[in-house]
């Protein structure tokens, strides 16, 4: 059966380190979200507070939040456990924990962990995530290795995973990365062409190719020109859902990353777009836009 865009959700990864002290219901209750096909998968956000060098987030912490968005009408698709970093001990633990408690969260396994416990996560949940492969020379193996030995068809999450030959070479059930902020952060924007990526930074915008021409002209009708502007490769979005208001580079990057998603989607790879929570209005924005507006029009 073929996989309309229109059927394909807006798929989600929140981190509870973002929205531990705001309100994600009423966000995802209100006009903004209202009518979206979208799904929220929930991550506990012990690598970002680990790189911020932050303390570690307090299981008690975690679980309330969870109780709290788990009884509402929210389209939470799942929910990891709370990981520690580097210390797959402690997070099987924790993982223990929460279970203990009543929650049902996906596991995850730490590259370095004895690999026996893949088995053990699975005895326990249908699907494993695994963890540790961001900045990992050695990730690429591994996933091919973990994959084909030991998951062999099962579901499965790699955390911080986009890269194409992977996920296309390999069809891992469920994957997640933030690469639709790059631009912001490091001055090049992946555009995302079917099930393929290529970095750009503002001079291949300048004197754009035919091909980059004509495709962020299809995502982007209305402000591509000005993706060549210095000006216009900021981030500074502020809760907007004025498309007028979005910098250009920051539409091209998140409209590029959003059909991503949807085309991996239709090959039953499920891509998830990690985003903070000033983000999340934009993506509603645009996701809205591309479903009822261009991709309807460039079948």
């Amino acid at each position: 059966m073929t996989i309309l865009y229109k059927d394909s959700p807006l798929k989600i990864l929140i981190s509870y380190a973002y929205w531990k002290h705001k309100d994600l219901e009423s966000f995802l209750e209100n006009e903004t979200a209202k009518g979206t096909n979208y799904e929220i998968l929930i991550d506990s956000g012990a690598f970002t507070v680990f790189n911020a060098k932050k303390p570690p987030i307090d299981i008690d912490d975690y679980c309330r939040f969870l109780d709290r968005v788990l009884n509402k009408n929210i389209k939470i698709k799942g929910y990891f456990t709370l990981d520690v970093i580097g210390d797959g001990k402690q997070t099987y633990k924790q993982y223990e924990l929460l279970r203990a408690r009543g929650f049902n969260p996906i596991p995850i396994f730490t590259k370095g962990e004895e690999l026996c416990m893949v088995e053990e996560y699975y005895k326990t949940s249908d699907i494993v995530g695994f963890g540790n492969l961001v900045g990992n020379k050695t990730a690429d193996p591994f996933i091919k290795m973990i994959l084909t030995k030991y998951v062999k068809g099962r579901k499965c999450h790699l955390l911080g995973v986009a890269k194409p030959h992977i996920l296309y070479g390999l069809k891992p059930y469920s994957c997640d990365s933030s690469k639709l902020t790059m631009g912001m952060r490091f001055g090049a924007i992946d555009v995302c062409n079917g099930l393929v990526c290529k970095k750009h930074s503002r001079v291949d915008f300048v004197k754009p190719t035919k091909e980059l021409l004509r495709y962020i002209r299809t995502i982007n009708p209305q402000h591509y020109t000005k993706l060549s502007q210095k000006n216009n490769w900021c981030n500074d979005l502020s809760w907007t859902t004025n498309k007028n208001d979005i910098p250009a580079v920051v539409e091209t990057s998140y409209r590029s990353w959003i059909l991503f998603s949807l085309n991996y989607y239709k090959i039953k790879v499920n891509y998830w777009n990690a985003v903070s929570d000033k983000d999340i209005p934009t993506m509603f924005t645009l996701y809205k836009d591309l479903i009822h507006n261009i991709l309807p029009k460039n079948k």
